[in-house]
């Protein structure tokens, strides 16, 4: 089983920090649950099992049991595949929900803020693994969930590879021709505990831009900037967002 120590001081009760490798992870213990009408347009792509102990000044006082949910907006995937051809296929729109049960006399201890780096650092690795990059925690801005607990914001950006494609306007014929470049990126968590036993951990993250660039090919005078139009609004997507956040429980 894992270990994630807490370590005390004469004037703070301590900090999470995780090592150790995957132990065995019991079934019984329950799931997030999103409602459903909430989640309309997201597919489920992952479901994953954690367990790991905690100790916090040398005892070995919690132990978590973590039962996440991961899901893809799929218009997203579909809009970048149409973008270029079918030349790129990429998730660009995630959603996590995560519940925590805690076992064990430091239950007390485990608050939000304790807990929100660790189940950060979760986060962030994930970003990686998905290609993200230039990734920083900021100061978190309206709308933000109605949640009583630690809120964190991020900025990143997400590589797009070069593509071509053939595209017709006005009976004119021509190729079109990205060069690749990085498409900005935010995402909204939220760590909350509304009870002793119970964490969450919930949020997602998105193109902050609407369109990866205008194109005009060269010789054809054509305006082809809406073949590169990602077709959504970020404000009213960071929206949806923050109500995935708080239709969690």
């Amino acid at each position: 089983m894992k270990r994630r120590q807490v370590l005390a001081s004469a004037a703070a009760a301590g900090a999470l920090a995780g090592s150790g490798c995957l132990g065995s992870a019991r079934e019984e213990y329950p799931w997030p649950v999103v409602d459903e009408e909430a989640l309309s347009g997201w597919e489920r792509l992952d479901e994953l099992t954690d367990e790991y102990a905690v100790t916090y000044w040398g005892i070995e006082a919690l132990t978590v049991h973590e039962r996440t949910y991961t899901y893809d907006h799929s218009a997203f995937r579909d809009s970048l595949r149409n973008l270029s051809g079918d030349e790129v296929d990429r998730s660009l729109a995630r959603f996590v929900a995560s519940r925590m049960t805690l076992e064990g006399i430091g239950r007390p201890f485990a608050t939000p803020e304790r807990l929100v780096d660790d189940a950060m650092r979760g986060i962030e690795a994930g970003f990686r693994e998905r290609g993200m990059e230039a990734i920083e925690r900021v100061e978190p801005s309206a709308p933000l969930p109605e949640t009583d607990g630690e809120l964190v914001e991020y900025r990143g950006a997400m590589p797009i590879p070069a593509f071509t494609r053939e595209v017709e306007a006005y009976g004119v014929s021509t190729t079109v021709e990205f060069e690749g470049d990085d498409l900005d990126m935010e995402g909204v968590f939220a760590v909350w505990k509304p009870e002793s036993d119970t964490t969450y951990v919930a949020g997602g993250a998105f193109p902050a831009a609407d369109a990866l660039g205008t194109l005009v090919p060269e010789a054809s005078g054509l305006d082809v900037a809406t073949l590169l139009d990602l077709e959504f609004d970020p404000a009213r997507f960071r929206e949806t967002i923050v109500a995935l956040v708080e239709a969690t429980g």
